[in-house]
């Protein structure tokens, strides 16, 4: 079991709602050996419970905010209280990490990565504006990923 999951939301068949699935498709590919990727179509509230399996959770969705440089990546803080809800189902990120915390008394370190998308019609790919954003977020991710690797490897070092 890895430290570390990542967690593409979206629907590959709906434009730039797929920007989720092949962010996560390409980190898988270039870094599947050393952490966990999955795919859903929406966080549920059973994704808390994948959380204490890691250290590291990063939560990967397109969204209709038109973000600096296309995508923003951000540290999850455990809010207070949840997010009401009508559904089970369609969770936030937030929410998820408030169950994890409230349920299993765990606190470990999740991310949000949103990027920027514009075309949400079923059957197209992404849109040129949601694929630009999708590679700049992909750069970025893989830069901080492997230093994020890197200090994991120095802590295990010194633990021996």
């Amino acid at each position: 079991m890895s430290e570390i999951l990542l967690i593409g939301i979206g629907n590959i068949s709906r434009g730039d709602d797929g920007i989720g699935w092949l962010f996560a498709d390409d980190i898988e590919s270039n870094f599947g050996q050393t952490i966990t990727v999955q795919k859903e179509f929406q966080l549920v509230v059973e994704d808390a419970l994948k959380m204490t399996e890691f250290d590291t959770v990063i939560f990967v969705d397109a969204s209709e905010n038109k973000l600096d440089n296309g995508f923003e990546f951000r540290k999850v803080a455990v809010p207070k209280v949840i997010k009401t809800e009508f559904t089970s189902h369609a969770q936030t990120p937030e929410n998820i990490v408030f169950l994890a915390s409230d349920l299993f008394q765990i606190e470990n370190n999740a991310y949000v990565m949103e990027i920027s998308g514009q075309d949400w019609e079923l059957g197209n790919g992404l849109s040129a504006y949601g694929h630009q954003n999708m590679d700049s977020a992909t750069i970025f991710f893989r830069k901080w990923l492997v230093e994020k690797m890197k200090h994991q490897l120095l802590r295990k070092l010194e633990d021996a």
